[in-house]
């Protein structure tokens, strides 16, 4: 019996849940797993095996073509012609071969992003659904929308290119490394092997200082979404109280922030040691070959074959220097969207409570309650009845809780102490879903959605347009809707 209670205690509530979440431990065991459980959801996996195997195959089919001109320059310069037009026609199959092959990897690839993506905006945005009124009382509209959308897509720059590009990059410097040792003197593996070592250790280095970076990145850029918003939302008192120039400078200051981190960025890039090693690499392996060649162990076309798998270390080099970052930068989104979607939230949907009609009997007994962040009661020790088809106004000064008031019924916010009863049954035994839906509230603040008339006023309740115009009627706004149609007839 405790274990159960203590199971109930610490379990995640939430105001509504779309349906099977598939996601939810992972949410719970860091930023990796919950990557990990979007990139291998369903049919991906089979999707990564498929990329798996054609980069692979690319990247050996791009080695192999290196070796056959070797040997095709050999045969010519001791004038062995008979093997010229084979060698010619093998190169000319895999040079169409690899193309095709990187195409149905890039095609794959960009549909496991795109999936990544889209399950992770929808799951970001039914999570935010799910979360209180408190939650949102709390939190910045434009932290919310930078994070529903720039951190949201930087979760498919993750797939493709990043982690795509880095396991390409991986299978192209370490499969010119076994050709090496399995077509030319084994004395030659040693300049890609220092360069290996070298590369590694730098690389390193390199992650280690761009990770704080893009996290400060991602936060700057929420700040600069969240000032924005403010002052759109608030525009007219902005103007009424002549805070421009105020406003303007918090913009500037932020904006200003973000660009910081990016030249602190570019600065770490700048000094992105595998490149020098990269020249240094394939300088000292041309010297190395060409030692080899007065030695009498390499021909001039084995030269050739050589520096051209030398050569495609330069992908693995140039790529990094720009993917790791991307890695970086999505960690720090996928961190921010779980800060978000793991903050727990106090009213559970209770979809197994009551579902029964309501008749409107409303009983408050001793409630207390304060705005979550603030210690100071809003209702103290509140108790009335209200009985059925019965009118009540409530009337008071400016912030004695008048709206409160309304707000609890519908269990926008939980009480404090005392309980709320709504025909005799306590409102948090309701179904929320059934008990929101049987409550009429009009709101002081105006809020309209960007569709039709129709659709506003039928918002959260499927009626006919006999049915809209009638609560029109009834709300004395039909005479205004109609003038206001009329005034429109001239630009249809």
């Amino acid at each position: 019996m405790q274990k159960k209670k203590e199971k109930n205690k610490n379990s995640v509530y939430v105001e509504f849940s779309p349906g099977k979440d598939p996601f939810e431990k992972a949410r719970q065991k860091g930023s990796r797993r919950w990557i990990l459980s979007h990139i291998f959801y369903e049919s991906n996996k089979f999707f990564i095996i498929i990329v798996f195997f054609t980069t692979i195959l690319a990247a050996n089919l791009s080695s192999v073509t290196f070796i056959i001109i070797g040997n095709a320059i050999t045969d010519f310069l001791i004038g062995k012609q008979s093997s010229l037009l084979f060698y010619t026609i093998l190169i000319l199959l895999l040079s169409i071969g690899t193309p095709i092959l990187r195409l149905a990897n890039y095609m794959l690839r960009e549909i496991i992003a795109q999936r990544l993506e889209r399950d992770c905006r929808r799951e970001f945005y039914s999570n935010l659904l799910g979360k209180s009124q408190s939650f949102h009382d709390q939190q910045k509209i434009g932290e919310l929308m930078a994070r529903a959308t720039d951190d949201v897509r930087t979760m498919n720059f993750l797939i493709s290119p990043a982690i795509s590009l880095i396991f390409e990059s991986f299978t192209s410097l370490i499969i010119p490394v076994f050709y090496i040792i399995a077509f030319y003197p084994s004395q030659l593996i040693l300049t890609p092997l220092i360069f290996s070592a070298l590369f590694f250790f730098a690389l390193k280095s390199y992650i280690r200082k761009i990770g704080p970076v893009t996290g400060k990145l991602r936060s700057f850029y929420g700040m600069m979404n969240a000032t924005l918003n403010e002052a759109l939302t608030g525009i007219e008192v902005v103007k009424a109280t002549a805070q421009e120039t105020r406003e303007g400078q918090k913009y500037f200051e932020n904006a200003n922030n973000y660009r910081n981190a990016y030249v602190e960025e570019g600065d770490i890039e700048a000094k992105y040691l595998p490149i020098l090693i990269l020249a240094l690499t394939i300088t000292g392996g041309l010297i190395h070959a060409i030692i080899l060649n007065f030695m009498g162990l390499m021909n001039i076309g084995q030269i050739i074959g050589y520096l051209g798998l030398l050569a495609l270390l330069r992908f693995p080099t140039f790529i990094s220097i720009f993917v790791f970052a991307i890695i970086r930068l999505a960690v720090s989104s996928a961190q921010r969207l779980l800060e978000t979607m793991n903050k727990k939230t106090e009213i559970d949907e209770n979809i197994d409570g009551y579902k029964k009609e309501i008749e409107g009997a409303i009983r408050f007994e001793n409630v207390t309650f304060s705005y979550p962040g603030s210690e100071k009661p809003v209702l103290k020790n509140i108790s009335f009845e209200v009985k059925p088809s019965q009118t009540l106004a409530i009337v008071g000064t400016t912030g004695s809780g008048k709206t409160t008031l309304t707000k609890l019924i519908s269990r926008l916010y939980d009480v404090n102490k005392g309980r709320i009863l709504i025909d005799n049954i306590d409102i948090r035994n309701y179904a929320l879903k059934s008990l929101r839906n049987q409550i009429s509230y009009v709101d002081q603040d105006v809020f309209l959605f960007s569709t039709t008339i129709f659709e506003n006023i039928s918002f959260g309740h499927t009626g006919s347009m006999e049915q809209v115009i009638q609560v029109a009627k009834e709300a004395q706004a039909h005479e205004f809707i109609s003038n206001l149609l009329l005034s429109l007839v001239p630009f249809l």
